[in-house]
């Protein structure tokens, strides 16, 4: 009970000091009152009586000061003291404390403000049940084929639950119009595995996986919401997707979201796998749950032995498996691009404290006089740097709650400028760890940024600062070489964001440069899908398309019409394994691979893709004409370097049957994947010659992407070509309208993103690093003012003056380049993930960011040059 009495009086000492205080100070006065009261009774005077009383108390002040000492808090009051003279002292100083609180907040909101973006994306969980157990597993670097899934999940022993999921674009038939949704197929253990329960209704039971059982679907929270009007009696009511009714079994709930590899879906229904099991064509993502004993790599050594006893079982080139974490899947792609942004907006902080640092540093000189007052009044030098760090801490935390602020405001624009292409990005905010960081860096900031100019401002002799008359202590050496220090550091730091911009930005630039192979300019292009129609019947769906782009072409400011299976830079790709007829067939897995495309006649004319050898496909080229294809002039000149492509002949997609192709065209290579990847072989072939088509003419290319080339200045006619494609078929579904620059114009959104952040990081950090060495030089000037004044005296010529002064700048820029050029080469290699087309180490850019320091570094001396010059030597002498 003792104890907690001592805790209970200790806290009203320190939260009710006042109180306290008037408490101590009656008890002292009653206990005074009757010591005095005893020596009138005793004989003595009033006054000898008090005088008597004080001294058998030992002084009032100093009683009052062991009482408090005896409540051990001495550390709390001080520390409250210190804060409120440092408070004090800055308001005294309003331009320091601005300088100093504006900095801070810009390098603390910056941080916060991309660490809120680092933590949402890469740090935060996924909404699933234990999601650190969740993994993605693949054959070998790539999806899996049915017969490799369903061996996984017979003969696995270290997964809890293993499931596959395969994309589906299916047309919903509504009241009103036909739509194109997103849908997955999954099998019965995905959404079980994530343990997320259905807010209303089930998932599916296993039965339901196989071929013949009933179709039912589960649907999202937004589909119930938007298609079924929210009813809750919505469970058992059915949708008709590609002609076929289905029945909803389950809604999941609002916060679901299941998207590493696709946008949002809409729909999920059973994906059933009887009649694949001989399929080895991959199109699985798989998706499985660890047992709770099992780590990772037991886990992935399993499925990687697994894997290669059926890669040998079914005649593959043994692959085996990988296992990966599902978030390194989701977030794996933008990772290296977000800690390097975090990484930069880190350095703009440590520009921001090195500035704050050096004014922290001048100050303390203005202020030896002070100091030297508090020392000679018995202030411990330990105490006065306690004081000076009180003060550093109070700007830091000044400096968060402006840079809070902040980040609020940046964390609206990131979100507002980030790619759609950027995971969980919507997910942003400024939560509980947002802030924990913000007071991690404050924190730093106040003791790192102010440890050093507290220990070097309070280095100085009592006796010669009495005597200085408070003039200041003038340039002493080892507070020159610390602020020098601080502006070496300053332009390293900044040199490295500097060159990192730099690298970025030719980066973009090289992208812009890339020859995309075709003329995206006035290109209209659209889905148009016939799925579940009469249309797509396989006897009527070539005659639905070849009216369509008919009638396409006749409508005004149409030039040229045609179609594609997959638009280029529409992210999906088909990668066949080909062969040259006349050479041998490599085995399985060794073969090599090109980028596949079905086009209609006149696509080539349609996107100006010029035709280097042969000709084009034509009308002719039906099922029953010669098959023919177009290949890529990168295949041509790699696999007939001697330019004899035409009329040789290739096979493509099934080598164990090969169906023999003559090449009748060699057209230019064009970018299908990304800007940024190396050019792939390609080979184009007509839509009804195609082997899917040929093999599989029921399910086969029953939707197409239109293309149409305009006259220039000619207002897109999406809703003519919708028309048309409704008036020869009323159920066809025309989808993502949009015209090839805007297609493309996606693929630069996330480096104008990556390239706009450090732009700006790169920006602010050559500002603040331009102010400090002009702090640096108005110090230096002002400190040598009258050295200056006596070599002026002495016969020295304003240029020797000049090169005193700017020299001494251009020597710290100098040194801070230097240095700076070998972090940039460092952190280069962090770089490399952004750049395209330059090297992280690139000697041009490193040279001309270096030139470019210097040249910022002289203008910054400019002023502090000009009063430097303009100085009179007599007056020079006379002020000291």
């Amino acid at each position: 009970m003792r104890a907690l009495d001592i805790v209970r009086l200790r806290l009203r000492s320190l939260f009710r000091a006042a109180d306290v205080e008037r408490e101590l100070d009656e008890e002292l006065q009653f206990h005074l009152r009757q010591r005095i009261d005893d020596g009138i009774a005793h004989g003595l005077e009033p006054a000898a009586a008090r005088r008597t009383a004080l001294l058998a108390m030992d002084r009032i002040d100093l009683a009052k000061e062991q009482c408090r000492d005896a409540r051990r808090l001495r550390p709390f009051e001080d520390l409250v003291r210190d804060g409120r003279l440092a408070l004090r002292t800055l308001r005294r100083s309003p331009g320091f404390a601005i300088a100093a609180i504006l900095s801070l907040a810009l390098g603390i909101g910056a941080t916060s403000a991309i660490f809120s973006v680092v933590n949402a994306v890469l740090l935060r969980p996924l909404a699933y049940a234990e999601p650190d157990r969740l993994v993605v597993v693949r054959h070998g670097s790539t999806v899996a084929s049915p017969s490799v899934f369903l061996a996984w999940r017979e003969r696995t022993r270290t997964l809890d639950r293993i499931g596959a999921a395969e994309y589906w674009a299916p047309n919903l038939a509504g009241s009103e119009r036909t739509e194109q949704i997103v849908a997955l197929h999954v099998s019965v253990d995905v959404l079980p595995l994530l343990g997320v329960e259905p807010q209303m209704g089930r998932v599916f039971t296993p039965d339901e996986e196989h071929a013949g059982a009933d179709h039912v679907v589960v649907v999202s929270h937004a589909f119930w919401k938007n298609h079924m009007a929210a009813d809750r009696d919505g469970v058992g009511r059915g949708v008709t997707l590609d002609g076929e009714r289905y029945t909803v079994v389950g809604v999941m709930p609002q916060s679901f979201r299941f998207a590493p590899f696709w946008a949002d879906a809409d729909v999920w229904a059973p994906l059933v796998l009887d009649s694949r099991r001989a399929d080895t064509g991959a199109s699985l993502r798989v998706f499985a749950r660890l047992q709770s004993a099992v780590a990772l790599p037991r886990a992935a050594a399993e499925m990687n032995e697994v894997t290669a006893v059926i890669d040998r079982e079914q005649g593959h080139t043994v692959a085996g498996a990988e296992v990966i974490p599902l978030l390194d899947v989701v977030v794996g792609g933008v990772r290296p691009a977000l800690l390097v942004l975090l990484a930069a907006s880190g350095l703009v902080l440590v520009i921001a404290g090195t500035n704050v640092a050096h004014l922290q540093l001048v100050r303390a000189a203005s202020r030896e006089r002070e100091l030297a007052v508090r020392s000679a009044l018995g202030a411990s030098r330990p105490r006065v740097v306690r004081q000076l760090l009180t003060e550093s801490l109070v700007l830091g935390a000044a400096g968060a709650a402006a840079g809070l602020v902040f980040t609020f405001a940046a964390v609206r624009i990131l979100i507002a400028l980030a790619p759609a292409s950027l995971p969980r990005i919507a997910t942003v905010s400024v939560d509980g760890r947002v802030l924990l960081f913000a007071l991690g860096a404050t924190l730093a900031a106040g003791l790192v940024f102010g440890l050093a100019p507290a220990i070097r401002g309070t280095r100085f002799d009592v006796s010669d600062s009495l005597k200085s008359g408070g003039r200041g202590m003038g340039e002493r050496g080892g507070r020159s070489a610390l602020r020098a220090a601080f502006i070496v550091s300053e332009f390293s730091t900044a040199m490295v964001l500097l060159a990192a911009a730099a690298l970025i930005v030719r980066s973009f630039v090289s992208l812009l440069a890339v020859d995309s192979g075709f003329d995206p300019r006035n290109v209209l292009a659209m889905d148009v899908s016939v799925t579940g129609t009469r249309s797509a019947m396989p006897s009527v769906r070539p005659e639905f398309y070849r009216e369509l782009i008919t009638r396409v072409q006749a409508i005004p400011g149409v030039q040229s019409a045609s179609a594609i299976n997959h638009l280029p830079i529409a992210g999906d790709i088909w990668l066949f394994p080909f062969a040259i007829d006349g050479r041998a067939i490599a085995r399985a897995g060794e073969r090599p691979k090109a980028t596949y495309r079905v086009v209609w006649p006149g696509y080539f004319r349609t996107l100006q893709i010029p035709m280097s050898a042969g000709r084009d496909f034509t009308a002719a080229d039906r099922v029953d004409a010669p098959h023919v294809v177009v290949v890529n002039e990168l295949l041509a000149r790699r696999y007939f370097p001697s330019g004899n492509a035409i009329g040789q002949r290739l096979a493509a997609g099934d080598l164990d049957k090969p169906d023999w192709w003559s090449i009748v065209g060699v057209v230019k290579t064009v970018k299908q994947a990304s800007w940024s990847e190396p050019d792939r072989e390609e080979i184009y072939v007509p839509y009804l010659q195609s082997p899917l088509y040929l093999q599989n003419p029921k399910s086969f290319a029953t939707y197409l992407s239109v293309v149409a080339r305009t006259a220039p200045g000619v207002t897109p006619p999406f809703a003519a070509i919708e028309s048309a494609a409704r008036s020869l078929e009323p159920g066809a579904v025309v989808s993502h309208p949009t015209t090839l620059d805007r297609a493309i114009a996606s693929e630069f959104v996330a480096p104008r993103f990556y390239m706009l952040l450090v732009g700006v990081f790169a920006a602010v950090a050559v500002v603040l690093a331009a102010i400090g060495i002009y702090g640096v030089m108005s110090q230096s000037v002002e400190s040598r003012t009258r050295e200056i004044g006596v070599r002026l005296a002495l016969g020295a010529g304003r240029s020797q003056i000049v090169r005193l002064i700017m020299g001494y700048g251009f020597r710290l820029a100098l040194a801070g380049s230097i240095v700076g050029a070998v972090g940039a080469i460092g952190f280069g290699r962090y770089l490399r993930a952004l750049l395209f087309g330059v090297e992280p180490s690139d000697p041009a850019t490193l040279a001309v960011v270096g030139v470019t320091l210097l040249a910022i570094a002289c203008a910054a001396s400019y002023l502090p040059l000009r009063r430097a010059i303009a100085v009179d030597p007599m007056t020079a002498v006379r002020c000291e």
